[in-house]
Protein backbone atom coordinates (compact mmCIF):
# COMPACT_ATOMS: atom_id res chain seq x y z
CA UNK A 1 0.00 0.00 0.00
CA UNK A 2 1.87 3.40 -1.07
CA UNK A 3 1.30 6.11 1.31
CA UNK A 4 0.15 9.39 -0.63
CA UNK A 5 2.90 12.21 0.24
CA UNK A 6 1.35 15.52 1.55
CA UNK A 7 1.36 18.83 -0.62
CA UNK A 8 3.22 20.65 2.09
CA UNK A 9 5.63 17.63 2.04
CA UNK A 10 6.28 17.94 -1.67
CA UNK A 11 6.43 21.93 -1.09
CA UNK A 12 9.01 21.30 1.39
CA UNK A 13 11.06 18.58 0.25
CA UNK A 14 11.38 20.83 -2.89
CA UNK A 15 12.86 23.70 -1.12
CA UNK A 16 15.66 22.14 0.96
CA UNK A 17 16.34 21.22 -2.43
CA UNK A 18 15.87 24.52 -3.72
CA UNK A 19 18.36 26.25 -1.01
CA UNK A 20 21.05 23.09 -1.25
CA UNK A 21 21.66 22.89 -5.55
CA UNK A 22 20.47 27.00 -6.12
CA UNK A 23 21.21 29.25 -2.76
CA UNK A 24 20.78 31.97 -5.55
CA UNK A 25 17.87 31.25 -6.54
CA UNK A 26 15.52 29.79 -3.02
CA UNK A 27 17.12 33.91 -1.86
CA UNK A 28 14.47 35.04 -4.65
CA UNK A 29 11.55 32.40 -3.72
CA UNK A 30 8.84 32.89 -1.97
CA UNK A 31 5.93 30.53 -1.17
CA UNK A 32 2.15 31.88 -0.61
CA UNK A 33 -0.22 29.72 1.75
CA UNK A 34 -3.34 30.19 0.43
CA UNK A 35 -4.22 27.15 1.56
CA UNK A 36 -5.82 25.67 5.11
CA UNK A 37 -8.60 26.25 7.42
CA UNK A 38 -8.22 29.60 9.20
CA UNK A 39 -10.47 31.96 11.76
CA UNK A 40 -12.69 33.92 9.26
CA UNK A 41 -11.36 37.55 10.90
CA UNK A 42 -7.51 36.04 10.20
CA UNK A 43 -8.71 35.44 6.71
CA UNK A 44 -10.68 38.59 6.15
CA UNK A 45 -7.16 40.51 7.08
CA UNK A 46 -5.20 38.48 4.75
CA UNK A 47 -7.89 38.95 2.03
CA UNK A 48 -7.42 43.31 2.85
CA UNK A 49 -3.86 42.92 2.48
CA UNK A 50 -4.25 40.93 -0.96
CA UNK A 51 -4.35 37.23 -0.95
CA UNK A 52 -5.91 36.21 -3.53
CA UNK A 53 -7.55 32.75 -3.77
CA UNK A 54 -5.71 30.34 -5.79
CA UNK A 55 -2.87 32.08 -6.23
CA UNK A 56 -0.33 29.08 -6.70
CA UNK A 57 2.08 27.62 -4.16
CA UNK A 58 5.41 29.15 -4.94
CA UNK A 59 6.93 31.96 -6.90
CA UNK A 60 10.51 32.36 -8.03
CA UNK A 61 11.60 35.57 -8.83
CA UNK A 62 14.39 35.14 -11.55
CA UNK A 63 13.77 35.89 -15.28
CA UNK A 64 14.73 33.37 -17.41
CA UNK A 65 14.76 33.45 -21.24
CA UNK A 66 11.39 34.47 -22.24
CA UNK A 67 10.23 34.22 -18.90
CA UNK A 68 9.38 36.57 -15.92
CA UNK A 69 9.94 34.16 -13.17
CA UNK A 70 8.37 30.64 -12.51
CA UNK A 71 5.19 29.64 -10.08
CA UNK A 72 4.55 26.61 -9.52
CA UNK A 73 1.51 25.13 -7.78
CA UNK A 74 2.25 21.02 -5.67
CA UNK A 75 -0.60 19.01 -6.04
CA UNK A 76 0.02 15.28 -4.66
CA UNK A 77 -1.46 12.54 -6.61
CA UNK A 78 -4.77 12.69 -5.62
CA UNK A 79 -4.48 17.02 -5.83
CA UNK A 80 -6.78 18.34 -8.07
CA UNK A 81 -6.87 22.28 -9.63
CA UNK A 82 -9.16 24.05 -8.90
CA UNK A 83 -11.28 25.97 -10.95
CA UNK A 84 -9.68 29.54 -9.54
CA UNK A 85 -6.42 28.21 -9.44
CA UNK A 86 -6.65 27.26 -13.76
CA UNK A 87 -7.39 30.70 -14.07
CA UNK A 88 -5.06 32.34 -11.80
CA UNK A 89 -2.43 30.05 -13.51
CA UNK A 90 -3.49 31.27 -17.09
CA UNK A 91 -3.25 35.05 -16.46
CA UNK A 92 0.25 34.52 -15.06
CA UNK A 93 1.36 32.43 -18.44
CA UNK A 94 -0.51 35.71 -20.34
CA UNK A 95 1.89 37.50 -17.99
CA UNK A 96 4.69 36.23 -19.09
CA UNK A 97 5.52 33.38 -16.20
CA UNK A 98 6.09 30.18 -16.65
CA UNK A 99 3.04 28.51 -14.50
CA UNK A 100 3.51 24.77 -14.07
CA UNK A 101 1.89 22.32 -11.41
CA UNK A 102 3.63 19.36 -9.71
CA UNK A 103 2.51 15.92 -8.57
CA UNK A 104 6.35 15.41 -7.36
CA UNK A 105 9.55 16.52 -6.21
CA UNK A 106 11.23 15.02 -8.84
CA UNK A 107 8.34 16.68 -11.21
CA UNK A 108 9.29 20.02 -9.24
CA UNK A 109 13.12 19.52 -9.60
CA UNK A 110 13.19 18.74 -13.39
CA UNK A 111 10.73 21.28 -14.14
CA UNK A 112 12.83 24.12 -12.39
CA UNK A 113 16.29 22.95 -13.65
CA UNK A 114 14.96 23.34 -17.13
CA UNK A 115 13.37 26.82 -16.71
CA UNK A 116 17.42 27.45 -15.02
CA UNK A 117 19.09 26.26 -17.84
CA UNK A 118 17.25 29.23 -20.14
Amino acid sequence: MNKIISESSIQCNYLKWLNFQHPEIFEVTSSFPNGGVRDPRYGARLKREGMKKGFPDLGIFSPRGQYHGMFIEFKNEKGRVSPEQKEILYKLQAKGYLCVICKSIEEAINLTNEYLKN
